[in-house]
Protein backbone atom coordinates (compact mmCIF):
# COMPACT_ATOMS: atom_id res chain seq x y z
CA UNK A 1 0.00 0.00 0.00
CA UNK A 2 1.51 3.73 -0.68
CA UNK A 3 1.85 5.66 2.61
CA UNK A 4 0.68 9.14 2.54
CA UNK A 5 2.70 11.97 4.16
CA UNK A 6 0.53 14.22 6.36
CA UNK A 7 1.17 18.15 5.52
CA UNK A 8 2.43 20.30 8.42
CA UNK A 9 1.59 24.15 7.50
CA UNK A 10 2.01 26.59 10.34
CA UNK A 11 -1.86 27.95 9.63
CA UNK A 12 -4.17 25.33 9.48
CA UNK A 13 -6.80 25.57 6.42
CA UNK A 14 -9.02 23.04 7.95
CA UNK A 15 -11.22 25.22 10.29
CA UNK A 16 -13.30 22.87 13.15
CA UNK A 17 -16.62 24.40 14.31
CA UNK A 18 -19.62 22.30 15.75
CA UNK A 19 -19.14 19.10 17.33
CA UNK A 20 -21.42 16.62 14.96
CA UNK A 21 -21.03 13.50 17.08
CA UNK A 22 -20.82 12.00 21.12
CA UNK A 23 -18.32 9.11 19.85
CA UNK A 24 -15.88 10.29 17.22
CA UNK A 25 -14.21 13.41 17.69
CA UNK A 26 -16.18 14.53 14.33
CA UNK A 27 -17.14 18.43 13.91
CA UNK A 28 -18.75 20.55 11.32
CA UNK A 29 -16.07 22.49 9.98
CA UNK A 30 -14.50 24.56 6.94
CA UNK A 31 -11.57 24.83 4.41
CA UNK A 32 -10.85 28.63 4.97
CA UNK A 33 -9.40 29.17 1.15
CA UNK A 34 -12.04 27.73 -0.39
CA UNK A 35 -14.76 28.29 1.99
CA UNK A 36 -15.81 24.81 1.29
CA UNK A 37 -18.00 23.16 4.08
CA UNK A 38 -16.55 19.83 5.76
CA UNK A 39 -16.83 17.72 7.86
CA UNK A 40 -13.73 17.02 10.25
CA UNK A 41 -12.13 14.29 12.41
CA UNK A 42 -10.05 15.00 14.71
CA UNK A 43 -6.95 12.30 16.21
CA UNK A 44 -4.95 13.71 18.95
CA UNK A 45 -1.17 14.05 18.67
CA UNK A 46 -0.45 11.09 21.32
CA UNK A 47 -3.22 8.50 19.33
CA UNK A 48 -1.63 9.44 15.97
CA UNK A 49 0.78 6.82 15.71
CA UNK A 50 -1.93 4.06 16.21
CA UNK A 51 -3.85 5.23 13.47
CA UNK A 52 -0.69 6.10 11.20
CA UNK A 53 -1.85 2.79 9.15
CA UNK A 54 -5.77 3.14 9.45
CA UNK A 55 -5.05 6.96 7.90
CA UNK A 56 -2.65 5.61 5.07
CA UNK A 57 -5.26 3.09 4.12
CA UNK A 58 -8.35 5.47 4.24
CA UNK A 59 -6.67 7.95 2.07
CA UNK A 60 -5.27 5.53 -0.38
CA UNK A 61 -9.26 3.90 -0.78
CA UNK A 62 -10.32 7.38 -0.88
CA UNK A 63 -8.07 8.01 -4.02
CA UNK A 64 -8.86 5.03 -5.38
CA UNK A 65 -12.59 6.47 -5.43
CA UNK A 66 -12.82 9.46 -5.16
CA UNK A 67 -14.82 9.92 -8.51
CA UNK A 68 -17.59 7.80 -7.59
CA UNK A 69 -20.24 10.00 -5.64
CA UNK A 70 -21.36 7.59 -3.33
CA UNK A 71 -18.12 6.99 -1.73
CA UNK A 72 -17.53 9.95 0.90
CA UNK A 73 -13.91 12.18 -0.34
CA UNK A 74 -11.46 12.88 1.43
CA UNK A 75 -11.00 16.52 1.07
CA UNK A 76 -8.07 17.52 2.88
CA UNK A 77 -5.46 16.05 5.72
CA UNK A 78 -3.12 17.80 7.80
CA UNK A 79 -1.41 18.17 10.88
CA UNK A 80 -2.29 21.06 12.85
CA UNK A 81 1.52 22.45 14.34
CA UNK A 82 -0.83 24.60 17.07
CA UNK A 83 -2.17 22.01 18.98
CA UNK A 84 -0.45 18.80 16.89
CA UNK A 85 -3.50 17.01 16.41
CA UNK A 86 -4.53 15.63 13.23
CA UNK A 87 -7.27 16.99 10.94
CA UNK A 88 -9.32 14.92 8.22
CA UNK A 89 -11.59 16.61 6.09
CA UNK A 90 -14.29 15.03 4.22
CA UNK A 91 -16.82 16.01 2.09
CA UNK A 92 -19.94 17.72 3.42
CA UNK A 93 -22.79 15.67 4.16
CA UNK A 94 -25.94 16.09 6.20
CA UNK A 95 -26.90 12.38 8.47
CA UNK A 96 -25.82 9.27 8.72
CA UNK A 97 -27.76 6.47 8.35
CA UNK A 98 -27.71 5.60 12.18
CA UNK A 99 -29.07 8.80 13.14
CA UNK A 100 -31.58 8.78 10.77
CA UNK A 101 -33.31 5.74 12.28
CA UNK A 102 -32.28 6.17 16.07
CA UNK A 103 -34.27 9.76 15.64
CA UNK A 104 -37.43 8.26 13.20
CA UNK A 105 -36.78 10.43 10.65
CA UNK A 106 -38.83 10.56 8.26
CA UNK A 107 -36.46 9.63 5.41
CA UNK A 108 -36.39 7.06 1.62
CA UNK A 109 -34.68 4.01 3.44
CA UNK A 110 -34.92 2.50 0.07
CA UNK A 111 -33.47 5.24 -1.94
CA UNK A 112 -30.45 6.26 0.74
CA UNK A 113 -29.77 2.06 0.68
CA UNK A 114 -29.61 1.71 -2.95
CA UNK A 115 -27.44 4.32 -3.47
CA UNK A 116 -24.91 3.58 -0.59
CA UNK A 117 -25.36 0.20 -1.69
CA UNK A 118 -23.89 1.43 -5.64
CA UNK A 119 -21.18 2.82 -3.57
CA UNK A 120 -20.33 -0.47 -2.63
CA UNK A 121 -20.75 -1.88 -5.41
CA UNK A 122 -17.94 0.87 -6.85
CA UNK A 123 -15.59 -0.02 -3.50
CA UNK A 124 -15.67 -3.84 -4.45
CA UNK A 125 -15.18 -3.34 -8.06
CA UNK A 126 -12.01 -1.18 -6.80
CA UNK A 127 -11.20 -4.82 -5.59
CA UNK A 128 -11.72 -3.17 -2.00
CA UNK A 129 -12.85 -4.71 1.32
CA UNK A 130 -14.47 -2.31 3.90
CA UNK A 131 -14.46 -4.99 6.42
CA UNK A 132 -16.70 -1.67 8.91
CA UNK A 133 -19.88 -1.71 7.17
CA UNK A 134 -22.38 -0.37 9.73
CA UNK A 135 -25.19 2.42 10.68
CA UNK A 136 -22.81 4.65 11.17
CA UNK A 137 -20.23 4.40 7.93
CA UNK A 138 -23.29 4.99 5.77
CA UNK A 139 -24.03 8.72 5.34
CA UNK A 140 -26.21 10.79 3.78
CA UNK A 141 -25.83 13.90 1.39
CA UNK A 142 -29.39 15.32 0.75
CA UNK A 143 -29.77 17.56 -1.96
CA UNK A 144 -33.23 18.91 -3.77
CA UNK A 145 -35.03 16.08 -1.84
CA UNK A 146 -32.73 13.90 -3.23
CA UNK A 147 -31.33 11.11 -0.45
CA UNK A 148 -27.59 9.68 -1.68
CA UNK A 149 -25.89 7.46 0.56
CA UNK A 150 -22.87 7.47 0.80
CA UNK A 151 -19.89 4.96 1.88
CA UNK A 152 -17.49 6.07 4.68
CA UNK A 153 -15.20 5.41 7.29
CA UNK A 154 -12.64 3.56 4.53
CA UNK A 155 -10.11 3.28 7.90
CA UNK A 156 -10.65 -0.31 8.04
CA UNK A 157 -10.46 -1.24 4.23
CA UNK A 158 -7.95 -3.47 2.47
CA UNK A 159 -7.22 -4.27 -1.06
CA UNK A 160 -7.99 -7.96 -1.85
CA UNK A 161 -4.66 -9.91 -2.19
CA UNK A 162 -4.79 -11.06 -6.01
CA UNK A 163 -8.59 -9.99 -6.37
CA UNK A 164 -9.73 -13.20 -3.83
CA UNK A 165 -9.17 -12.18 -0.23
CA UNK A 166 -7.87 -10.53 2.57
CA UNK A 167 -6.04 -12.04 5.89
CA UNK A 168 -7.07 -10.30 8.72
CA UNK A 169 -4.88 -9.62 12.11
CA UNK A 170 -6.91 -7.40 14.32
CA UNK A 171 -10.22 -7.97 16.64
CA UNK A 172 -13.23 -7.27 14.56
CA UNK A 173 -15.98 -8.95 17.34
CA UNK A 174 -16.64 -5.75 18.75
CA UNK A 175 -19.09 -4.38 16.03
CA UNK A 176 -21.88 -6.08 15.98
CA UNK A 177 -22.69 -5.81 12.46
CA UNK A 178 -19.19 -7.97 11.72
CA UNK A 179 -19.59 -11.46 9.77
CA UNK A 180 -18.59 -14.84 11.28
CA UNK A 181 -15.84 -15.28 9.70
CA UNK A 182 -14.42 -12.01 10.80
CA UNK A 183 -15.40 -13.09 14.20
CA UNK A 184 -14.61 -16.53 14.03
CA UNK A 185 -11.00 -15.23 14.26
CA UNK A 186 -11.63 -14.66 17.68
CA UNK A 187 -12.90 -17.24 19.33
CA UNK A 188 -16.21 -16.07 21.13
CA UNK A 189 -16.48 -18.67 24.44
CA UNK A 190 -19.25 -17.76 26.65
CA UNK A 191 -18.64 -13.79 26.08
CA UNK A 192 -14.67 -14.22 26.51
CA UNK A 193 -12.51 -13.45 23.77
CA UNK A 194 -9.33 -15.46 22.89
CA UNK A 195 -7.51 -15.98 20.04
CA UNK A 196 -8.36 -18.71 17.28
CA UNK A 197 -5.29 -21.13 17.15
CA UNK A 198 -6.67 -21.93 13.75
CA UNK A 199 -5.19 -18.97 12.32
CA UNK A 200 -4.49 -20.55 8.77
CA UNK A 201 -8.41 -21.68 8.15
CA UNK A 202 -9.85 -18.44 9.62
CA UNK A 203 -7.37 -15.11 8.81
CA UNK A 204 -8.67 -15.11 5.42
CA UNK A 205 -11.82 -13.29 4.16
CA UNK A 206 -13.31 -12.05 1.49
CA UNK A 207 -15.55 -9.02 0.18
CA UNK A 208 -18.33 -11.14 1.10
CA UNK A 209 -18.18 -9.85 4.86
CA UNK A 210 -19.15 -6.56 3.45
CA UNK A 211 -22.66 -7.94 1.78
CA UNK A 212 -23.36 -10.07 5.59
CA UNK A 213 -23.26 -6.38 7.59
CA UNK A 214 -24.64 -4.47 4.50
CA UNK A 215 -27.75 -7.26 5.11
CA UNK A 216 -27.57 -6.69 8.76
CA UNK A 217 -27.84 -3.10 8.36
CA UNK A 218 -30.46 -3.02 5.37
CA UNK A 219 -32.68 -5.01 8.33
CA UNK A 220 -31.64 -2.36 11.27
CA UNK A 221 -32.58 0.39 8.91
CA UNK A 222 -35.94 -1.23 7.74
CA UNK A 223 -36.88 -1.93 11.59
CA UNK A 224 -35.02 -0.19 13.89
CA UNK A 225 -33.88 -3.63 15.64
CA UNK A 226 -30.47 -5.64 14.87
CA UNK A 227 -31.53 -8.99 13.58
CA UNK A 228 -28.85 -11.04 15.84
CA UNK A 229 -30.32 -9.30 19.38
CA UNK A 230 -32.17 -11.68 21.01
CA UNK A 231 -32.32 -15.01 23.33
CA UNK A 232 -30.01 -12.95 26.08
CA UNK A 233 -26.92 -13.68 23.91
CA UNK A 234 -24.71 -11.18 22.81
CA UNK A 235 -24.74 -10.67 19.33
CA UNK A 236 -21.33 -12.13 18.64
CA UNK A 237 -22.54 -15.03 20.11
CA UNK A 238 -25.81 -15.50 17.79
CA UNK A 239 -23.49 -14.45 14.35
CA UNK A 240 -21.19 -17.27 14.99
CA UNK A 241 -24.15 -19.79 15.50
CA UNK A 242 -25.00 -21.40 12.32
CA UNK A 243 -28.60 -22.29 13.90
CA UNK A 244 -29.89 -18.77 14.81
CA UNK A 245 -32.89 -17.50 12.80
CA UNK A 246 -33.40 -13.67 12.82
CA UNK A 247 -37.31 -12.79 13.55
CA UNK A 248 -37.76 -11.84 9.59
CA UNK A 249 -41.44 -10.96 10.59
CA UNK A 250 -40.60 -7.94 12.00
CA UNK A 251 -40.28 -6.73 8.63
CA UNK A 252 -43.89 -6.53 8.48
CA UNK A 253 -44.30 -3.97 10.83
CA UNK A 254 -41.78 -1.37 8.68
CA UNK A 255 -43.79 1.84 7.74
CA UNK A 256 -41.18 2.20 4.83
CA UNK A 257 -41.84 -1.09 3.01
CA UNK A 258 -44.87 -1.78 0.83
CA UNK A 259 -47.09 -5.28 0.74
CA UNK A 260 -45.24 -6.29 -2.02
CA UNK A 261 -41.54 -5.05 -0.74
CA UNK A 262 -41.59 -7.19 2.38
CA UNK A 263 -41.12 -10.78 0.94
CA UNK A 264 -38.64 -9.45 -1.38
CA UNK A 265 -36.74 -7.60 1.29
CA UNK A 266 -37.37 -10.81 3.68
CA UNK A 267 -35.61 -12.89 0.82
CA UNK A 268 -32.91 -11.01 -0.04
CA UNK A 269 -31.39 -10.21 3.31
CA UNK A 270 -31.86 -13.82 4.18
CA UNK A 271 -29.04 -14.27 1.70
CA UNK A 272 -27.22 -11.63 2.16
CA UNK A 273 -27.06 -13.00 6.22
CA UNK A 274 -26.16 -16.53 5.44
CA UNK A 275 -23.44 -18.41 7.66
CA UNK A 276 -21.78 -19.83 4.76
CA UNK A 277 -19.79 -16.65 2.93
CA UNK A 278 -19.72 -19.05 -0.45
CA UNK A 279 -23.39 -18.76 -0.56
CA UNK A 280 -23.82 -14.70 -0.48
CA UNK A 281 -24.67 -13.24 -2.92
CA UNK A 282 -22.43 -10.95 -4.95
CA UNK A 283 -22.65 -6.67 -4.46
CA UNK A 284 -23.89 -6.93 -8.69
CA UNK A 285 -26.37 -9.92 -7.68
CA UNK A 286 -27.74 -7.49 -4.08
CA UNK A 287 -28.21 -4.64 -6.66
CA UNK A 288 -30.16 -6.69 -9.35
CA UNK A 289 -32.70 -8.54 -6.51
CA UNK A 290 -36.20 -7.83 -7.45
CA UNK A 291 -36.16 -6.04 -4.20
CA UNK A 292 -34.98 -2.90 -6.16
CA UNK A 293 -36.58 -3.26 -9.20
CA UNK A 294 -39.00 -0.30 -10.43
CA UNK A 295 -42.69 -0.89 -11.18
CA UNK A 296 -41.79 -1.74 -14.67
CA UNK A 297 -39.16 -3.64 -14.68
CA UNK A 298 -41.67 -5.87 -12.37
CA UNK A 299 -43.94 -5.92 -15.17
CA UNK A 300 -41.17 -6.40 -17.60
CA UNK A 301 -40.44 -10.07 -15.62
CA UNK A 302 -43.63 -10.65 -15.44
CA UNK A 303 -44.30 -10.69 -19.32
CA UNK A 304 -41.29 -12.63 -20.27
CA UNK A 305 -41.66 -15.50 -17.75
CA UNK A 306 -45.45 -15.41 -18.75
CA UNK A 307 -44.38 -15.67 -22.57
CA UNK A 308 -41.68 -18.38 -21.43
CA UNK A 309 -44.33 -20.65 -19.52
CA UNK A 310 -46.73 -20.40 -22.13
CA UNK A 311 -44.58 -21.75 -24.94
CA UNK A 312 -43.34 -24.36 -22.47
CA UNK A 313 -44.53 -27.74 -22.76
CA UNK A 314 -46.60 -29.78 -20.39
CA UNK A 315 -44.25 -31.09 -18.09
CA UNK A 316 -42.76 -27.69 -17.40
CA UNK A 317 -46.49 -26.58 -16.52
CA UNK A 318 -46.86 -29.44 -14.49
CA UNK A 319 -43.56 -28.58 -12.62
CA UNK A 320 -44.68 -24.85 -11.96
CA UNK A 321 -48.22 -26.28 -10.92
CA UNK A 322 -46.50 -28.38 -8.39
CA UNK A 323 -44.16 -25.87 -6.91
CA UNK A 324 -46.20 -22.66 -7.01
CA UNK A 325 -49.81 -24.17 -7.34
CA UNK A 326 -51.07 -25.01 -3.79
CA UNK A 327 -50.97 -21.68 -2.96
CA UNK A 328 -52.97 -19.78 -5.27
CA UNK A 329 -56.40 -22.46 -6.42
CA UNK A 330 -59.10 -20.50 -7.14
CA UNK A 331 -57.03 -17.21 -7.32
CA UNK A 332 -59.47 -15.20 -8.84
CA UNK A 333 -61.92 -15.46 -6.18
CA UNK A 334 -60.01 -13.26 -4.21
CA UNK A 335 -59.70 -10.47 -6.52
CA UNK A 336 -62.16 -7.06 -6.83
CA UNK A 337 -64.76 -7.74 -9.09
CA UNK A 338 -63.65 -5.00 -11.62
CA UNK A 339 -60.91 -7.01 -11.73
CA UNK A 340 -62.50 -10.26 -12.37
CA UNK A 341 -64.98 -8.46 -14.74
CA UNK A 342 -62.03 -7.31 -16.86
CA UNK A 343 -60.56 -10.73 -17.02
CA UNK A 344 -63.36 -12.42 -18.29
CA UNK A 345 -63.87 -9.86 -20.96
CA UNK A 346 -60.68 -10.74 -22.65
CA UNK A 347 -60.58 -14.58 -22.13
CA UNK A 348 -61.70 -17.60 -20.00
CA UNK A 349 -58.76 -17.40 -17.22
CA UNK A 350 -58.39 -21.10 -15.29
CA UNK A 351 -57.66 -21.62 -11.60
CA UNK A 352 -54.35 -22.23 -12.62
CA UNK A 353 -50.85 -20.15 -11.58
CA UNK A 354 -49.75 -20.37 -14.82
CA UNK A 355 -52.98 -18.55 -15.72
CA UNK A 356 -52.62 -16.36 -13.11
CA UNK A 357 -48.74 -15.60 -14.32
CA UNK A 358 -50.20 -14.64 -17.59
CA UNK A 359 -53.28 -12.42 -16.39
CA UNK A 360 -50.29 -10.52 -14.54
CA UNK A 361 -48.47 -9.63 -17.58
CA UNK A 362 -52.00 -9.21 -19.19
CA UNK A 363 -53.37 -6.67 -16.45
CA UNK A 364 -51.28 -3.46 -17.07
CA UNK A 365 -52.57 -3.36 -20.73
CA UNK A 366 -55.76 -3.70 -19.99
CA UNK A 367 -55.31 -0.90 -17.61
CA UNK A 368 -53.50 1.23 -19.94
CA UNK A 369 -56.64 1.54 -22.51
CA UNK A 370 -58.50 4.21 -22.84
CA UNK A 371 -62.18 3.01 -22.31
CA UNK A 372 -60.65 1.48 -18.62
CA UNK A 373 -60.31 4.73 -17.07
CA UNK A 374 -62.71 3.26 -13.91
CA UNK A 375 -59.86 0.50 -13.43
CA UNK A 376 -56.57 2.91 -13.34
CA UNK A 377 -58.61 4.72 -10.87
CA UNK A 378 -58.96 1.58 -9.04
CA UNK A 379 -55.27 0.25 -9.25
CA UNK A 380 -54.06 3.93 -8.58
CA UNK A 381 -55.15 3.14 -5.26
CA UNK A 382 -52.45 0.91 -4.39
CA UNK A 383 -48.67 1.52 -4.26
CA UNK A 384 -47.07 -0.40 -7.45
CA UNK A 385 -50.41 -0.42 -9.40
CA UNK A 386 -50.92 -4.06 -10.58
CA UNK A 387 -48.15 -5.80 -8.84
CA UNK A 388 -48.80 -3.58 -5.55
CA UNK A 389 -53.01 -5.09 -5.95
CA UNK A 390 -52.02 -8.34 -6.36
CA UNK A 391 -49.07 -8.62 -3.55
CA UNK A 392 -52.14 -7.29 -1.55
CA UNK A 393 -54.14 -10.55 -2.05
CA UNK A 394 -50.94 -12.71 -2.61
CA UNK A 395 -47.91 -11.36 -0.78
CA UNK A 396 -45.54 -14.06 -1.68
CA UNK A 397 -46.78 -14.34 -5.52
CA UNK A 398 -43.34 -12.29 -6.91
CA UNK A 399 -40.62 -13.94 -4.88
CA UNK A 400 -42.08 -17.28 -5.75
CA UNK A 401 -42.10 -16.82 -9.54
CA UNK A 402 -38.48 -15.11 -9.24
CA UNK A 403 -37.40 -18.19 -6.96
CA UNK A 404 -39.21 -20.64 -9.31
CA UNK A 405 -37.79 -19.57 -12.34
CA UNK A 406 -33.86 -19.36 -11.09
CA UNK A 407 -33.96 -22.64 -12.66
CA UNK A 408 -34.04 -21.00 -16.17
CA UNK A 409 -32.50 -18.02 -15.73
CA UNK A 410 -29.65 -19.14 -18.04
CA UNK A 411 -31.55 -18.56 -20.68
CA UNK A 412 -31.73 -15.32 -23.30
CA UNK A 413 -34.74 -13.85 -22.13
CA UNK A 414 -34.72 -14.20 -18.71
CA UNK A 415 -30.81 -14.15 -18.11
CA UNK A 416 -30.98 -10.05 -17.37
CA UNK A 417 -33.43 -10.70 -14.53
CA UNK A 418 -30.67 -13.10 -12.41
CA UNK A 419 -27.44 -12.38 -13.93
CA UNK A 420 -25.27 -9.93 -12.05
CA UNK A 421 -23.97 -8.26 -15.34
CA UNK A 422 -27.01 -6.16 -15.63
CA UNK A 423 -27.05 -3.91 -12.14
CA UNK A 424 -30.10 -1.88 -10.94
CA UNK A 425 -29.51 1.94 -10.28
CA UNK A 426 -31.27 5.03 -10.01
CA UNK A 427 -31.31 5.48 -13.72
CA UNK A 428 -32.95 2.23 -14.02
CA UNK A 429 -31.03 -1.00 -15.15
CA UNK A 430 -27.87 -1.23 -16.90
CA UNK A 431 -25.46 -3.48 -18.71
CA UNK A 432 -22.15 -3.84 -17.10
CA UNK A 433 -18.54 -3.75 -19.02
CA UNK A 434 -17.53 -7.13 -17.69
CA UNK A 435 -20.20 -9.13 -18.99
CA UNK A 436 -19.06 -12.78 -19.19
CA UNK A 437 -16.59 -12.42 -15.85
CA UNK A 438 -19.55 -11.65 -13.56
CA UNK A 439 -22.12 -13.75 -14.79
CA UNK A 440 -23.22 -16.21 -11.89
CA UNK A 441 -26.25 -18.45 -11.81
CA UNK A 442 -25.71 -19.65 -8.20
CA UNK A 443 -28.51 -18.09 -6.28
CA UNK A 444 -30.55 -20.74 -4.25
CA UNK A 445 -34.17 -20.32 -3.21
CA UNK A 446 -33.83 -21.16 -0.02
Amino acid sequence: MDTFEVETIEVGEIAPDAKLSNGEKLYRGRLRKSIKNVVVKIIPNQEFEDFKKRVNREIYAAKANERNQNVLSVEKIEVNTNDGQLYIAYEDFDHTLKNIVDDTLNKPIKQILLTATEGLMHFHDKKFVHRNIRPENIVIKEENSNYNGKIADLSMSKLLTDGKNVTISRDFSENGFSAPELINYFNIDQGNKKKSTNNSQRKKVTEKVDIFSMGVVYFYAFTEYHPFARDGRSLQQNICDKKFVPNFNTLKKSKSLSAVEVPLITNLIQKMIQYDPKKRPTIKQVLNHPFFWTDQRKVAFLTVTSQYIQGCDMEDKESMRAQCGPSYENWQENLDPKVQETLKEKRKYKNDVTELLRSLRNLPAHVNEKRNEDLRNFFNQYQNGVVGYFSEQYPYYFIDFYNYFIEYSSYDTLREFYCDCYVVGRYGTHKCNQIEAFCAFDWETN
